[in-house]
């Protein structure tokens, strides 16, 4: 068995024929946040910011892995969700940080929750990873659109610590052709 599946890897490297896997995927980042939604404050609620889009929109390289085609959501622990209405975008740094960000917020590509942990230094979007911990950062100076008003963060980490997790929501089928 191990003989054929080498085999049968090797024919399709050397024929070059394998299709490219796209897989839809949501990149979620998870922390203890203070703000206000619209009108409405929230102090050290669990708020979960999600972006999901399809690894075959993954773009860039060795110092920045970005998708900025999806759909963000954001959803507040006593509040209820919303879905954003900026462009949004999930990204990796492989400095260390990954985390979701906006692209037309006034002044910015501002991060609207990232996460630092070492584990992103070798990570390009294309698959689950975690969950895993480590500093926040955020922009308080940032306000981004939803479909329940603007979202402003005042204070993130209560703990200082933030989760960066991934979650594979379906497969699409790939094929193989000689």
């Amino acid at each position: 068995m191990k003989k054929t599946l080498s085999l049968l890897a090797l024919g399709v490297l050397l024929c070059g024929a394998v299709q490219a896997k796209a897989e839809t995927i949501t990149y979620t980042v998870q922390d203890t946040v203070s703000g206000t939604l619209d009108s409405n404050s929230f102090f050290d609620a669990l708020v979960t910011v999600a972006f999901t889009g399809d690894t075959a929109n993954v773009w860039g390289g060795a110092i920045f892995w970005e998708i900025d085609v999806g759909t963000a959501t954001v959803d507040i622990a006593g509040i209820g969700a919303a879905t954003f209405t900026d462009a949004m975008f999930a990204f990796d740094n492989p400095s260390g940080a990954a985390g979701i960000g906006d692209n037309i917020c006034s002044g910015c590509g501002g991060s609207v929750l990232d996460t630092f942990n070492s584990a992103f230094g070798s990570y390009d979007l294309m698959s689950a990873i975690g969950p895993l911990s480590g500093d926040v950062y955020f922009r308080p100076d940032l306000s981004y659109g939803t479909t329940a008003g603007l979202l402003n963060f005042s204070s993130a980490g209560y703990q200082q610590v933030s989760h960066f997790l991934l979650y594979r929501l379906r497969k699409n089928s790939s094929r193989l052709s000689f």
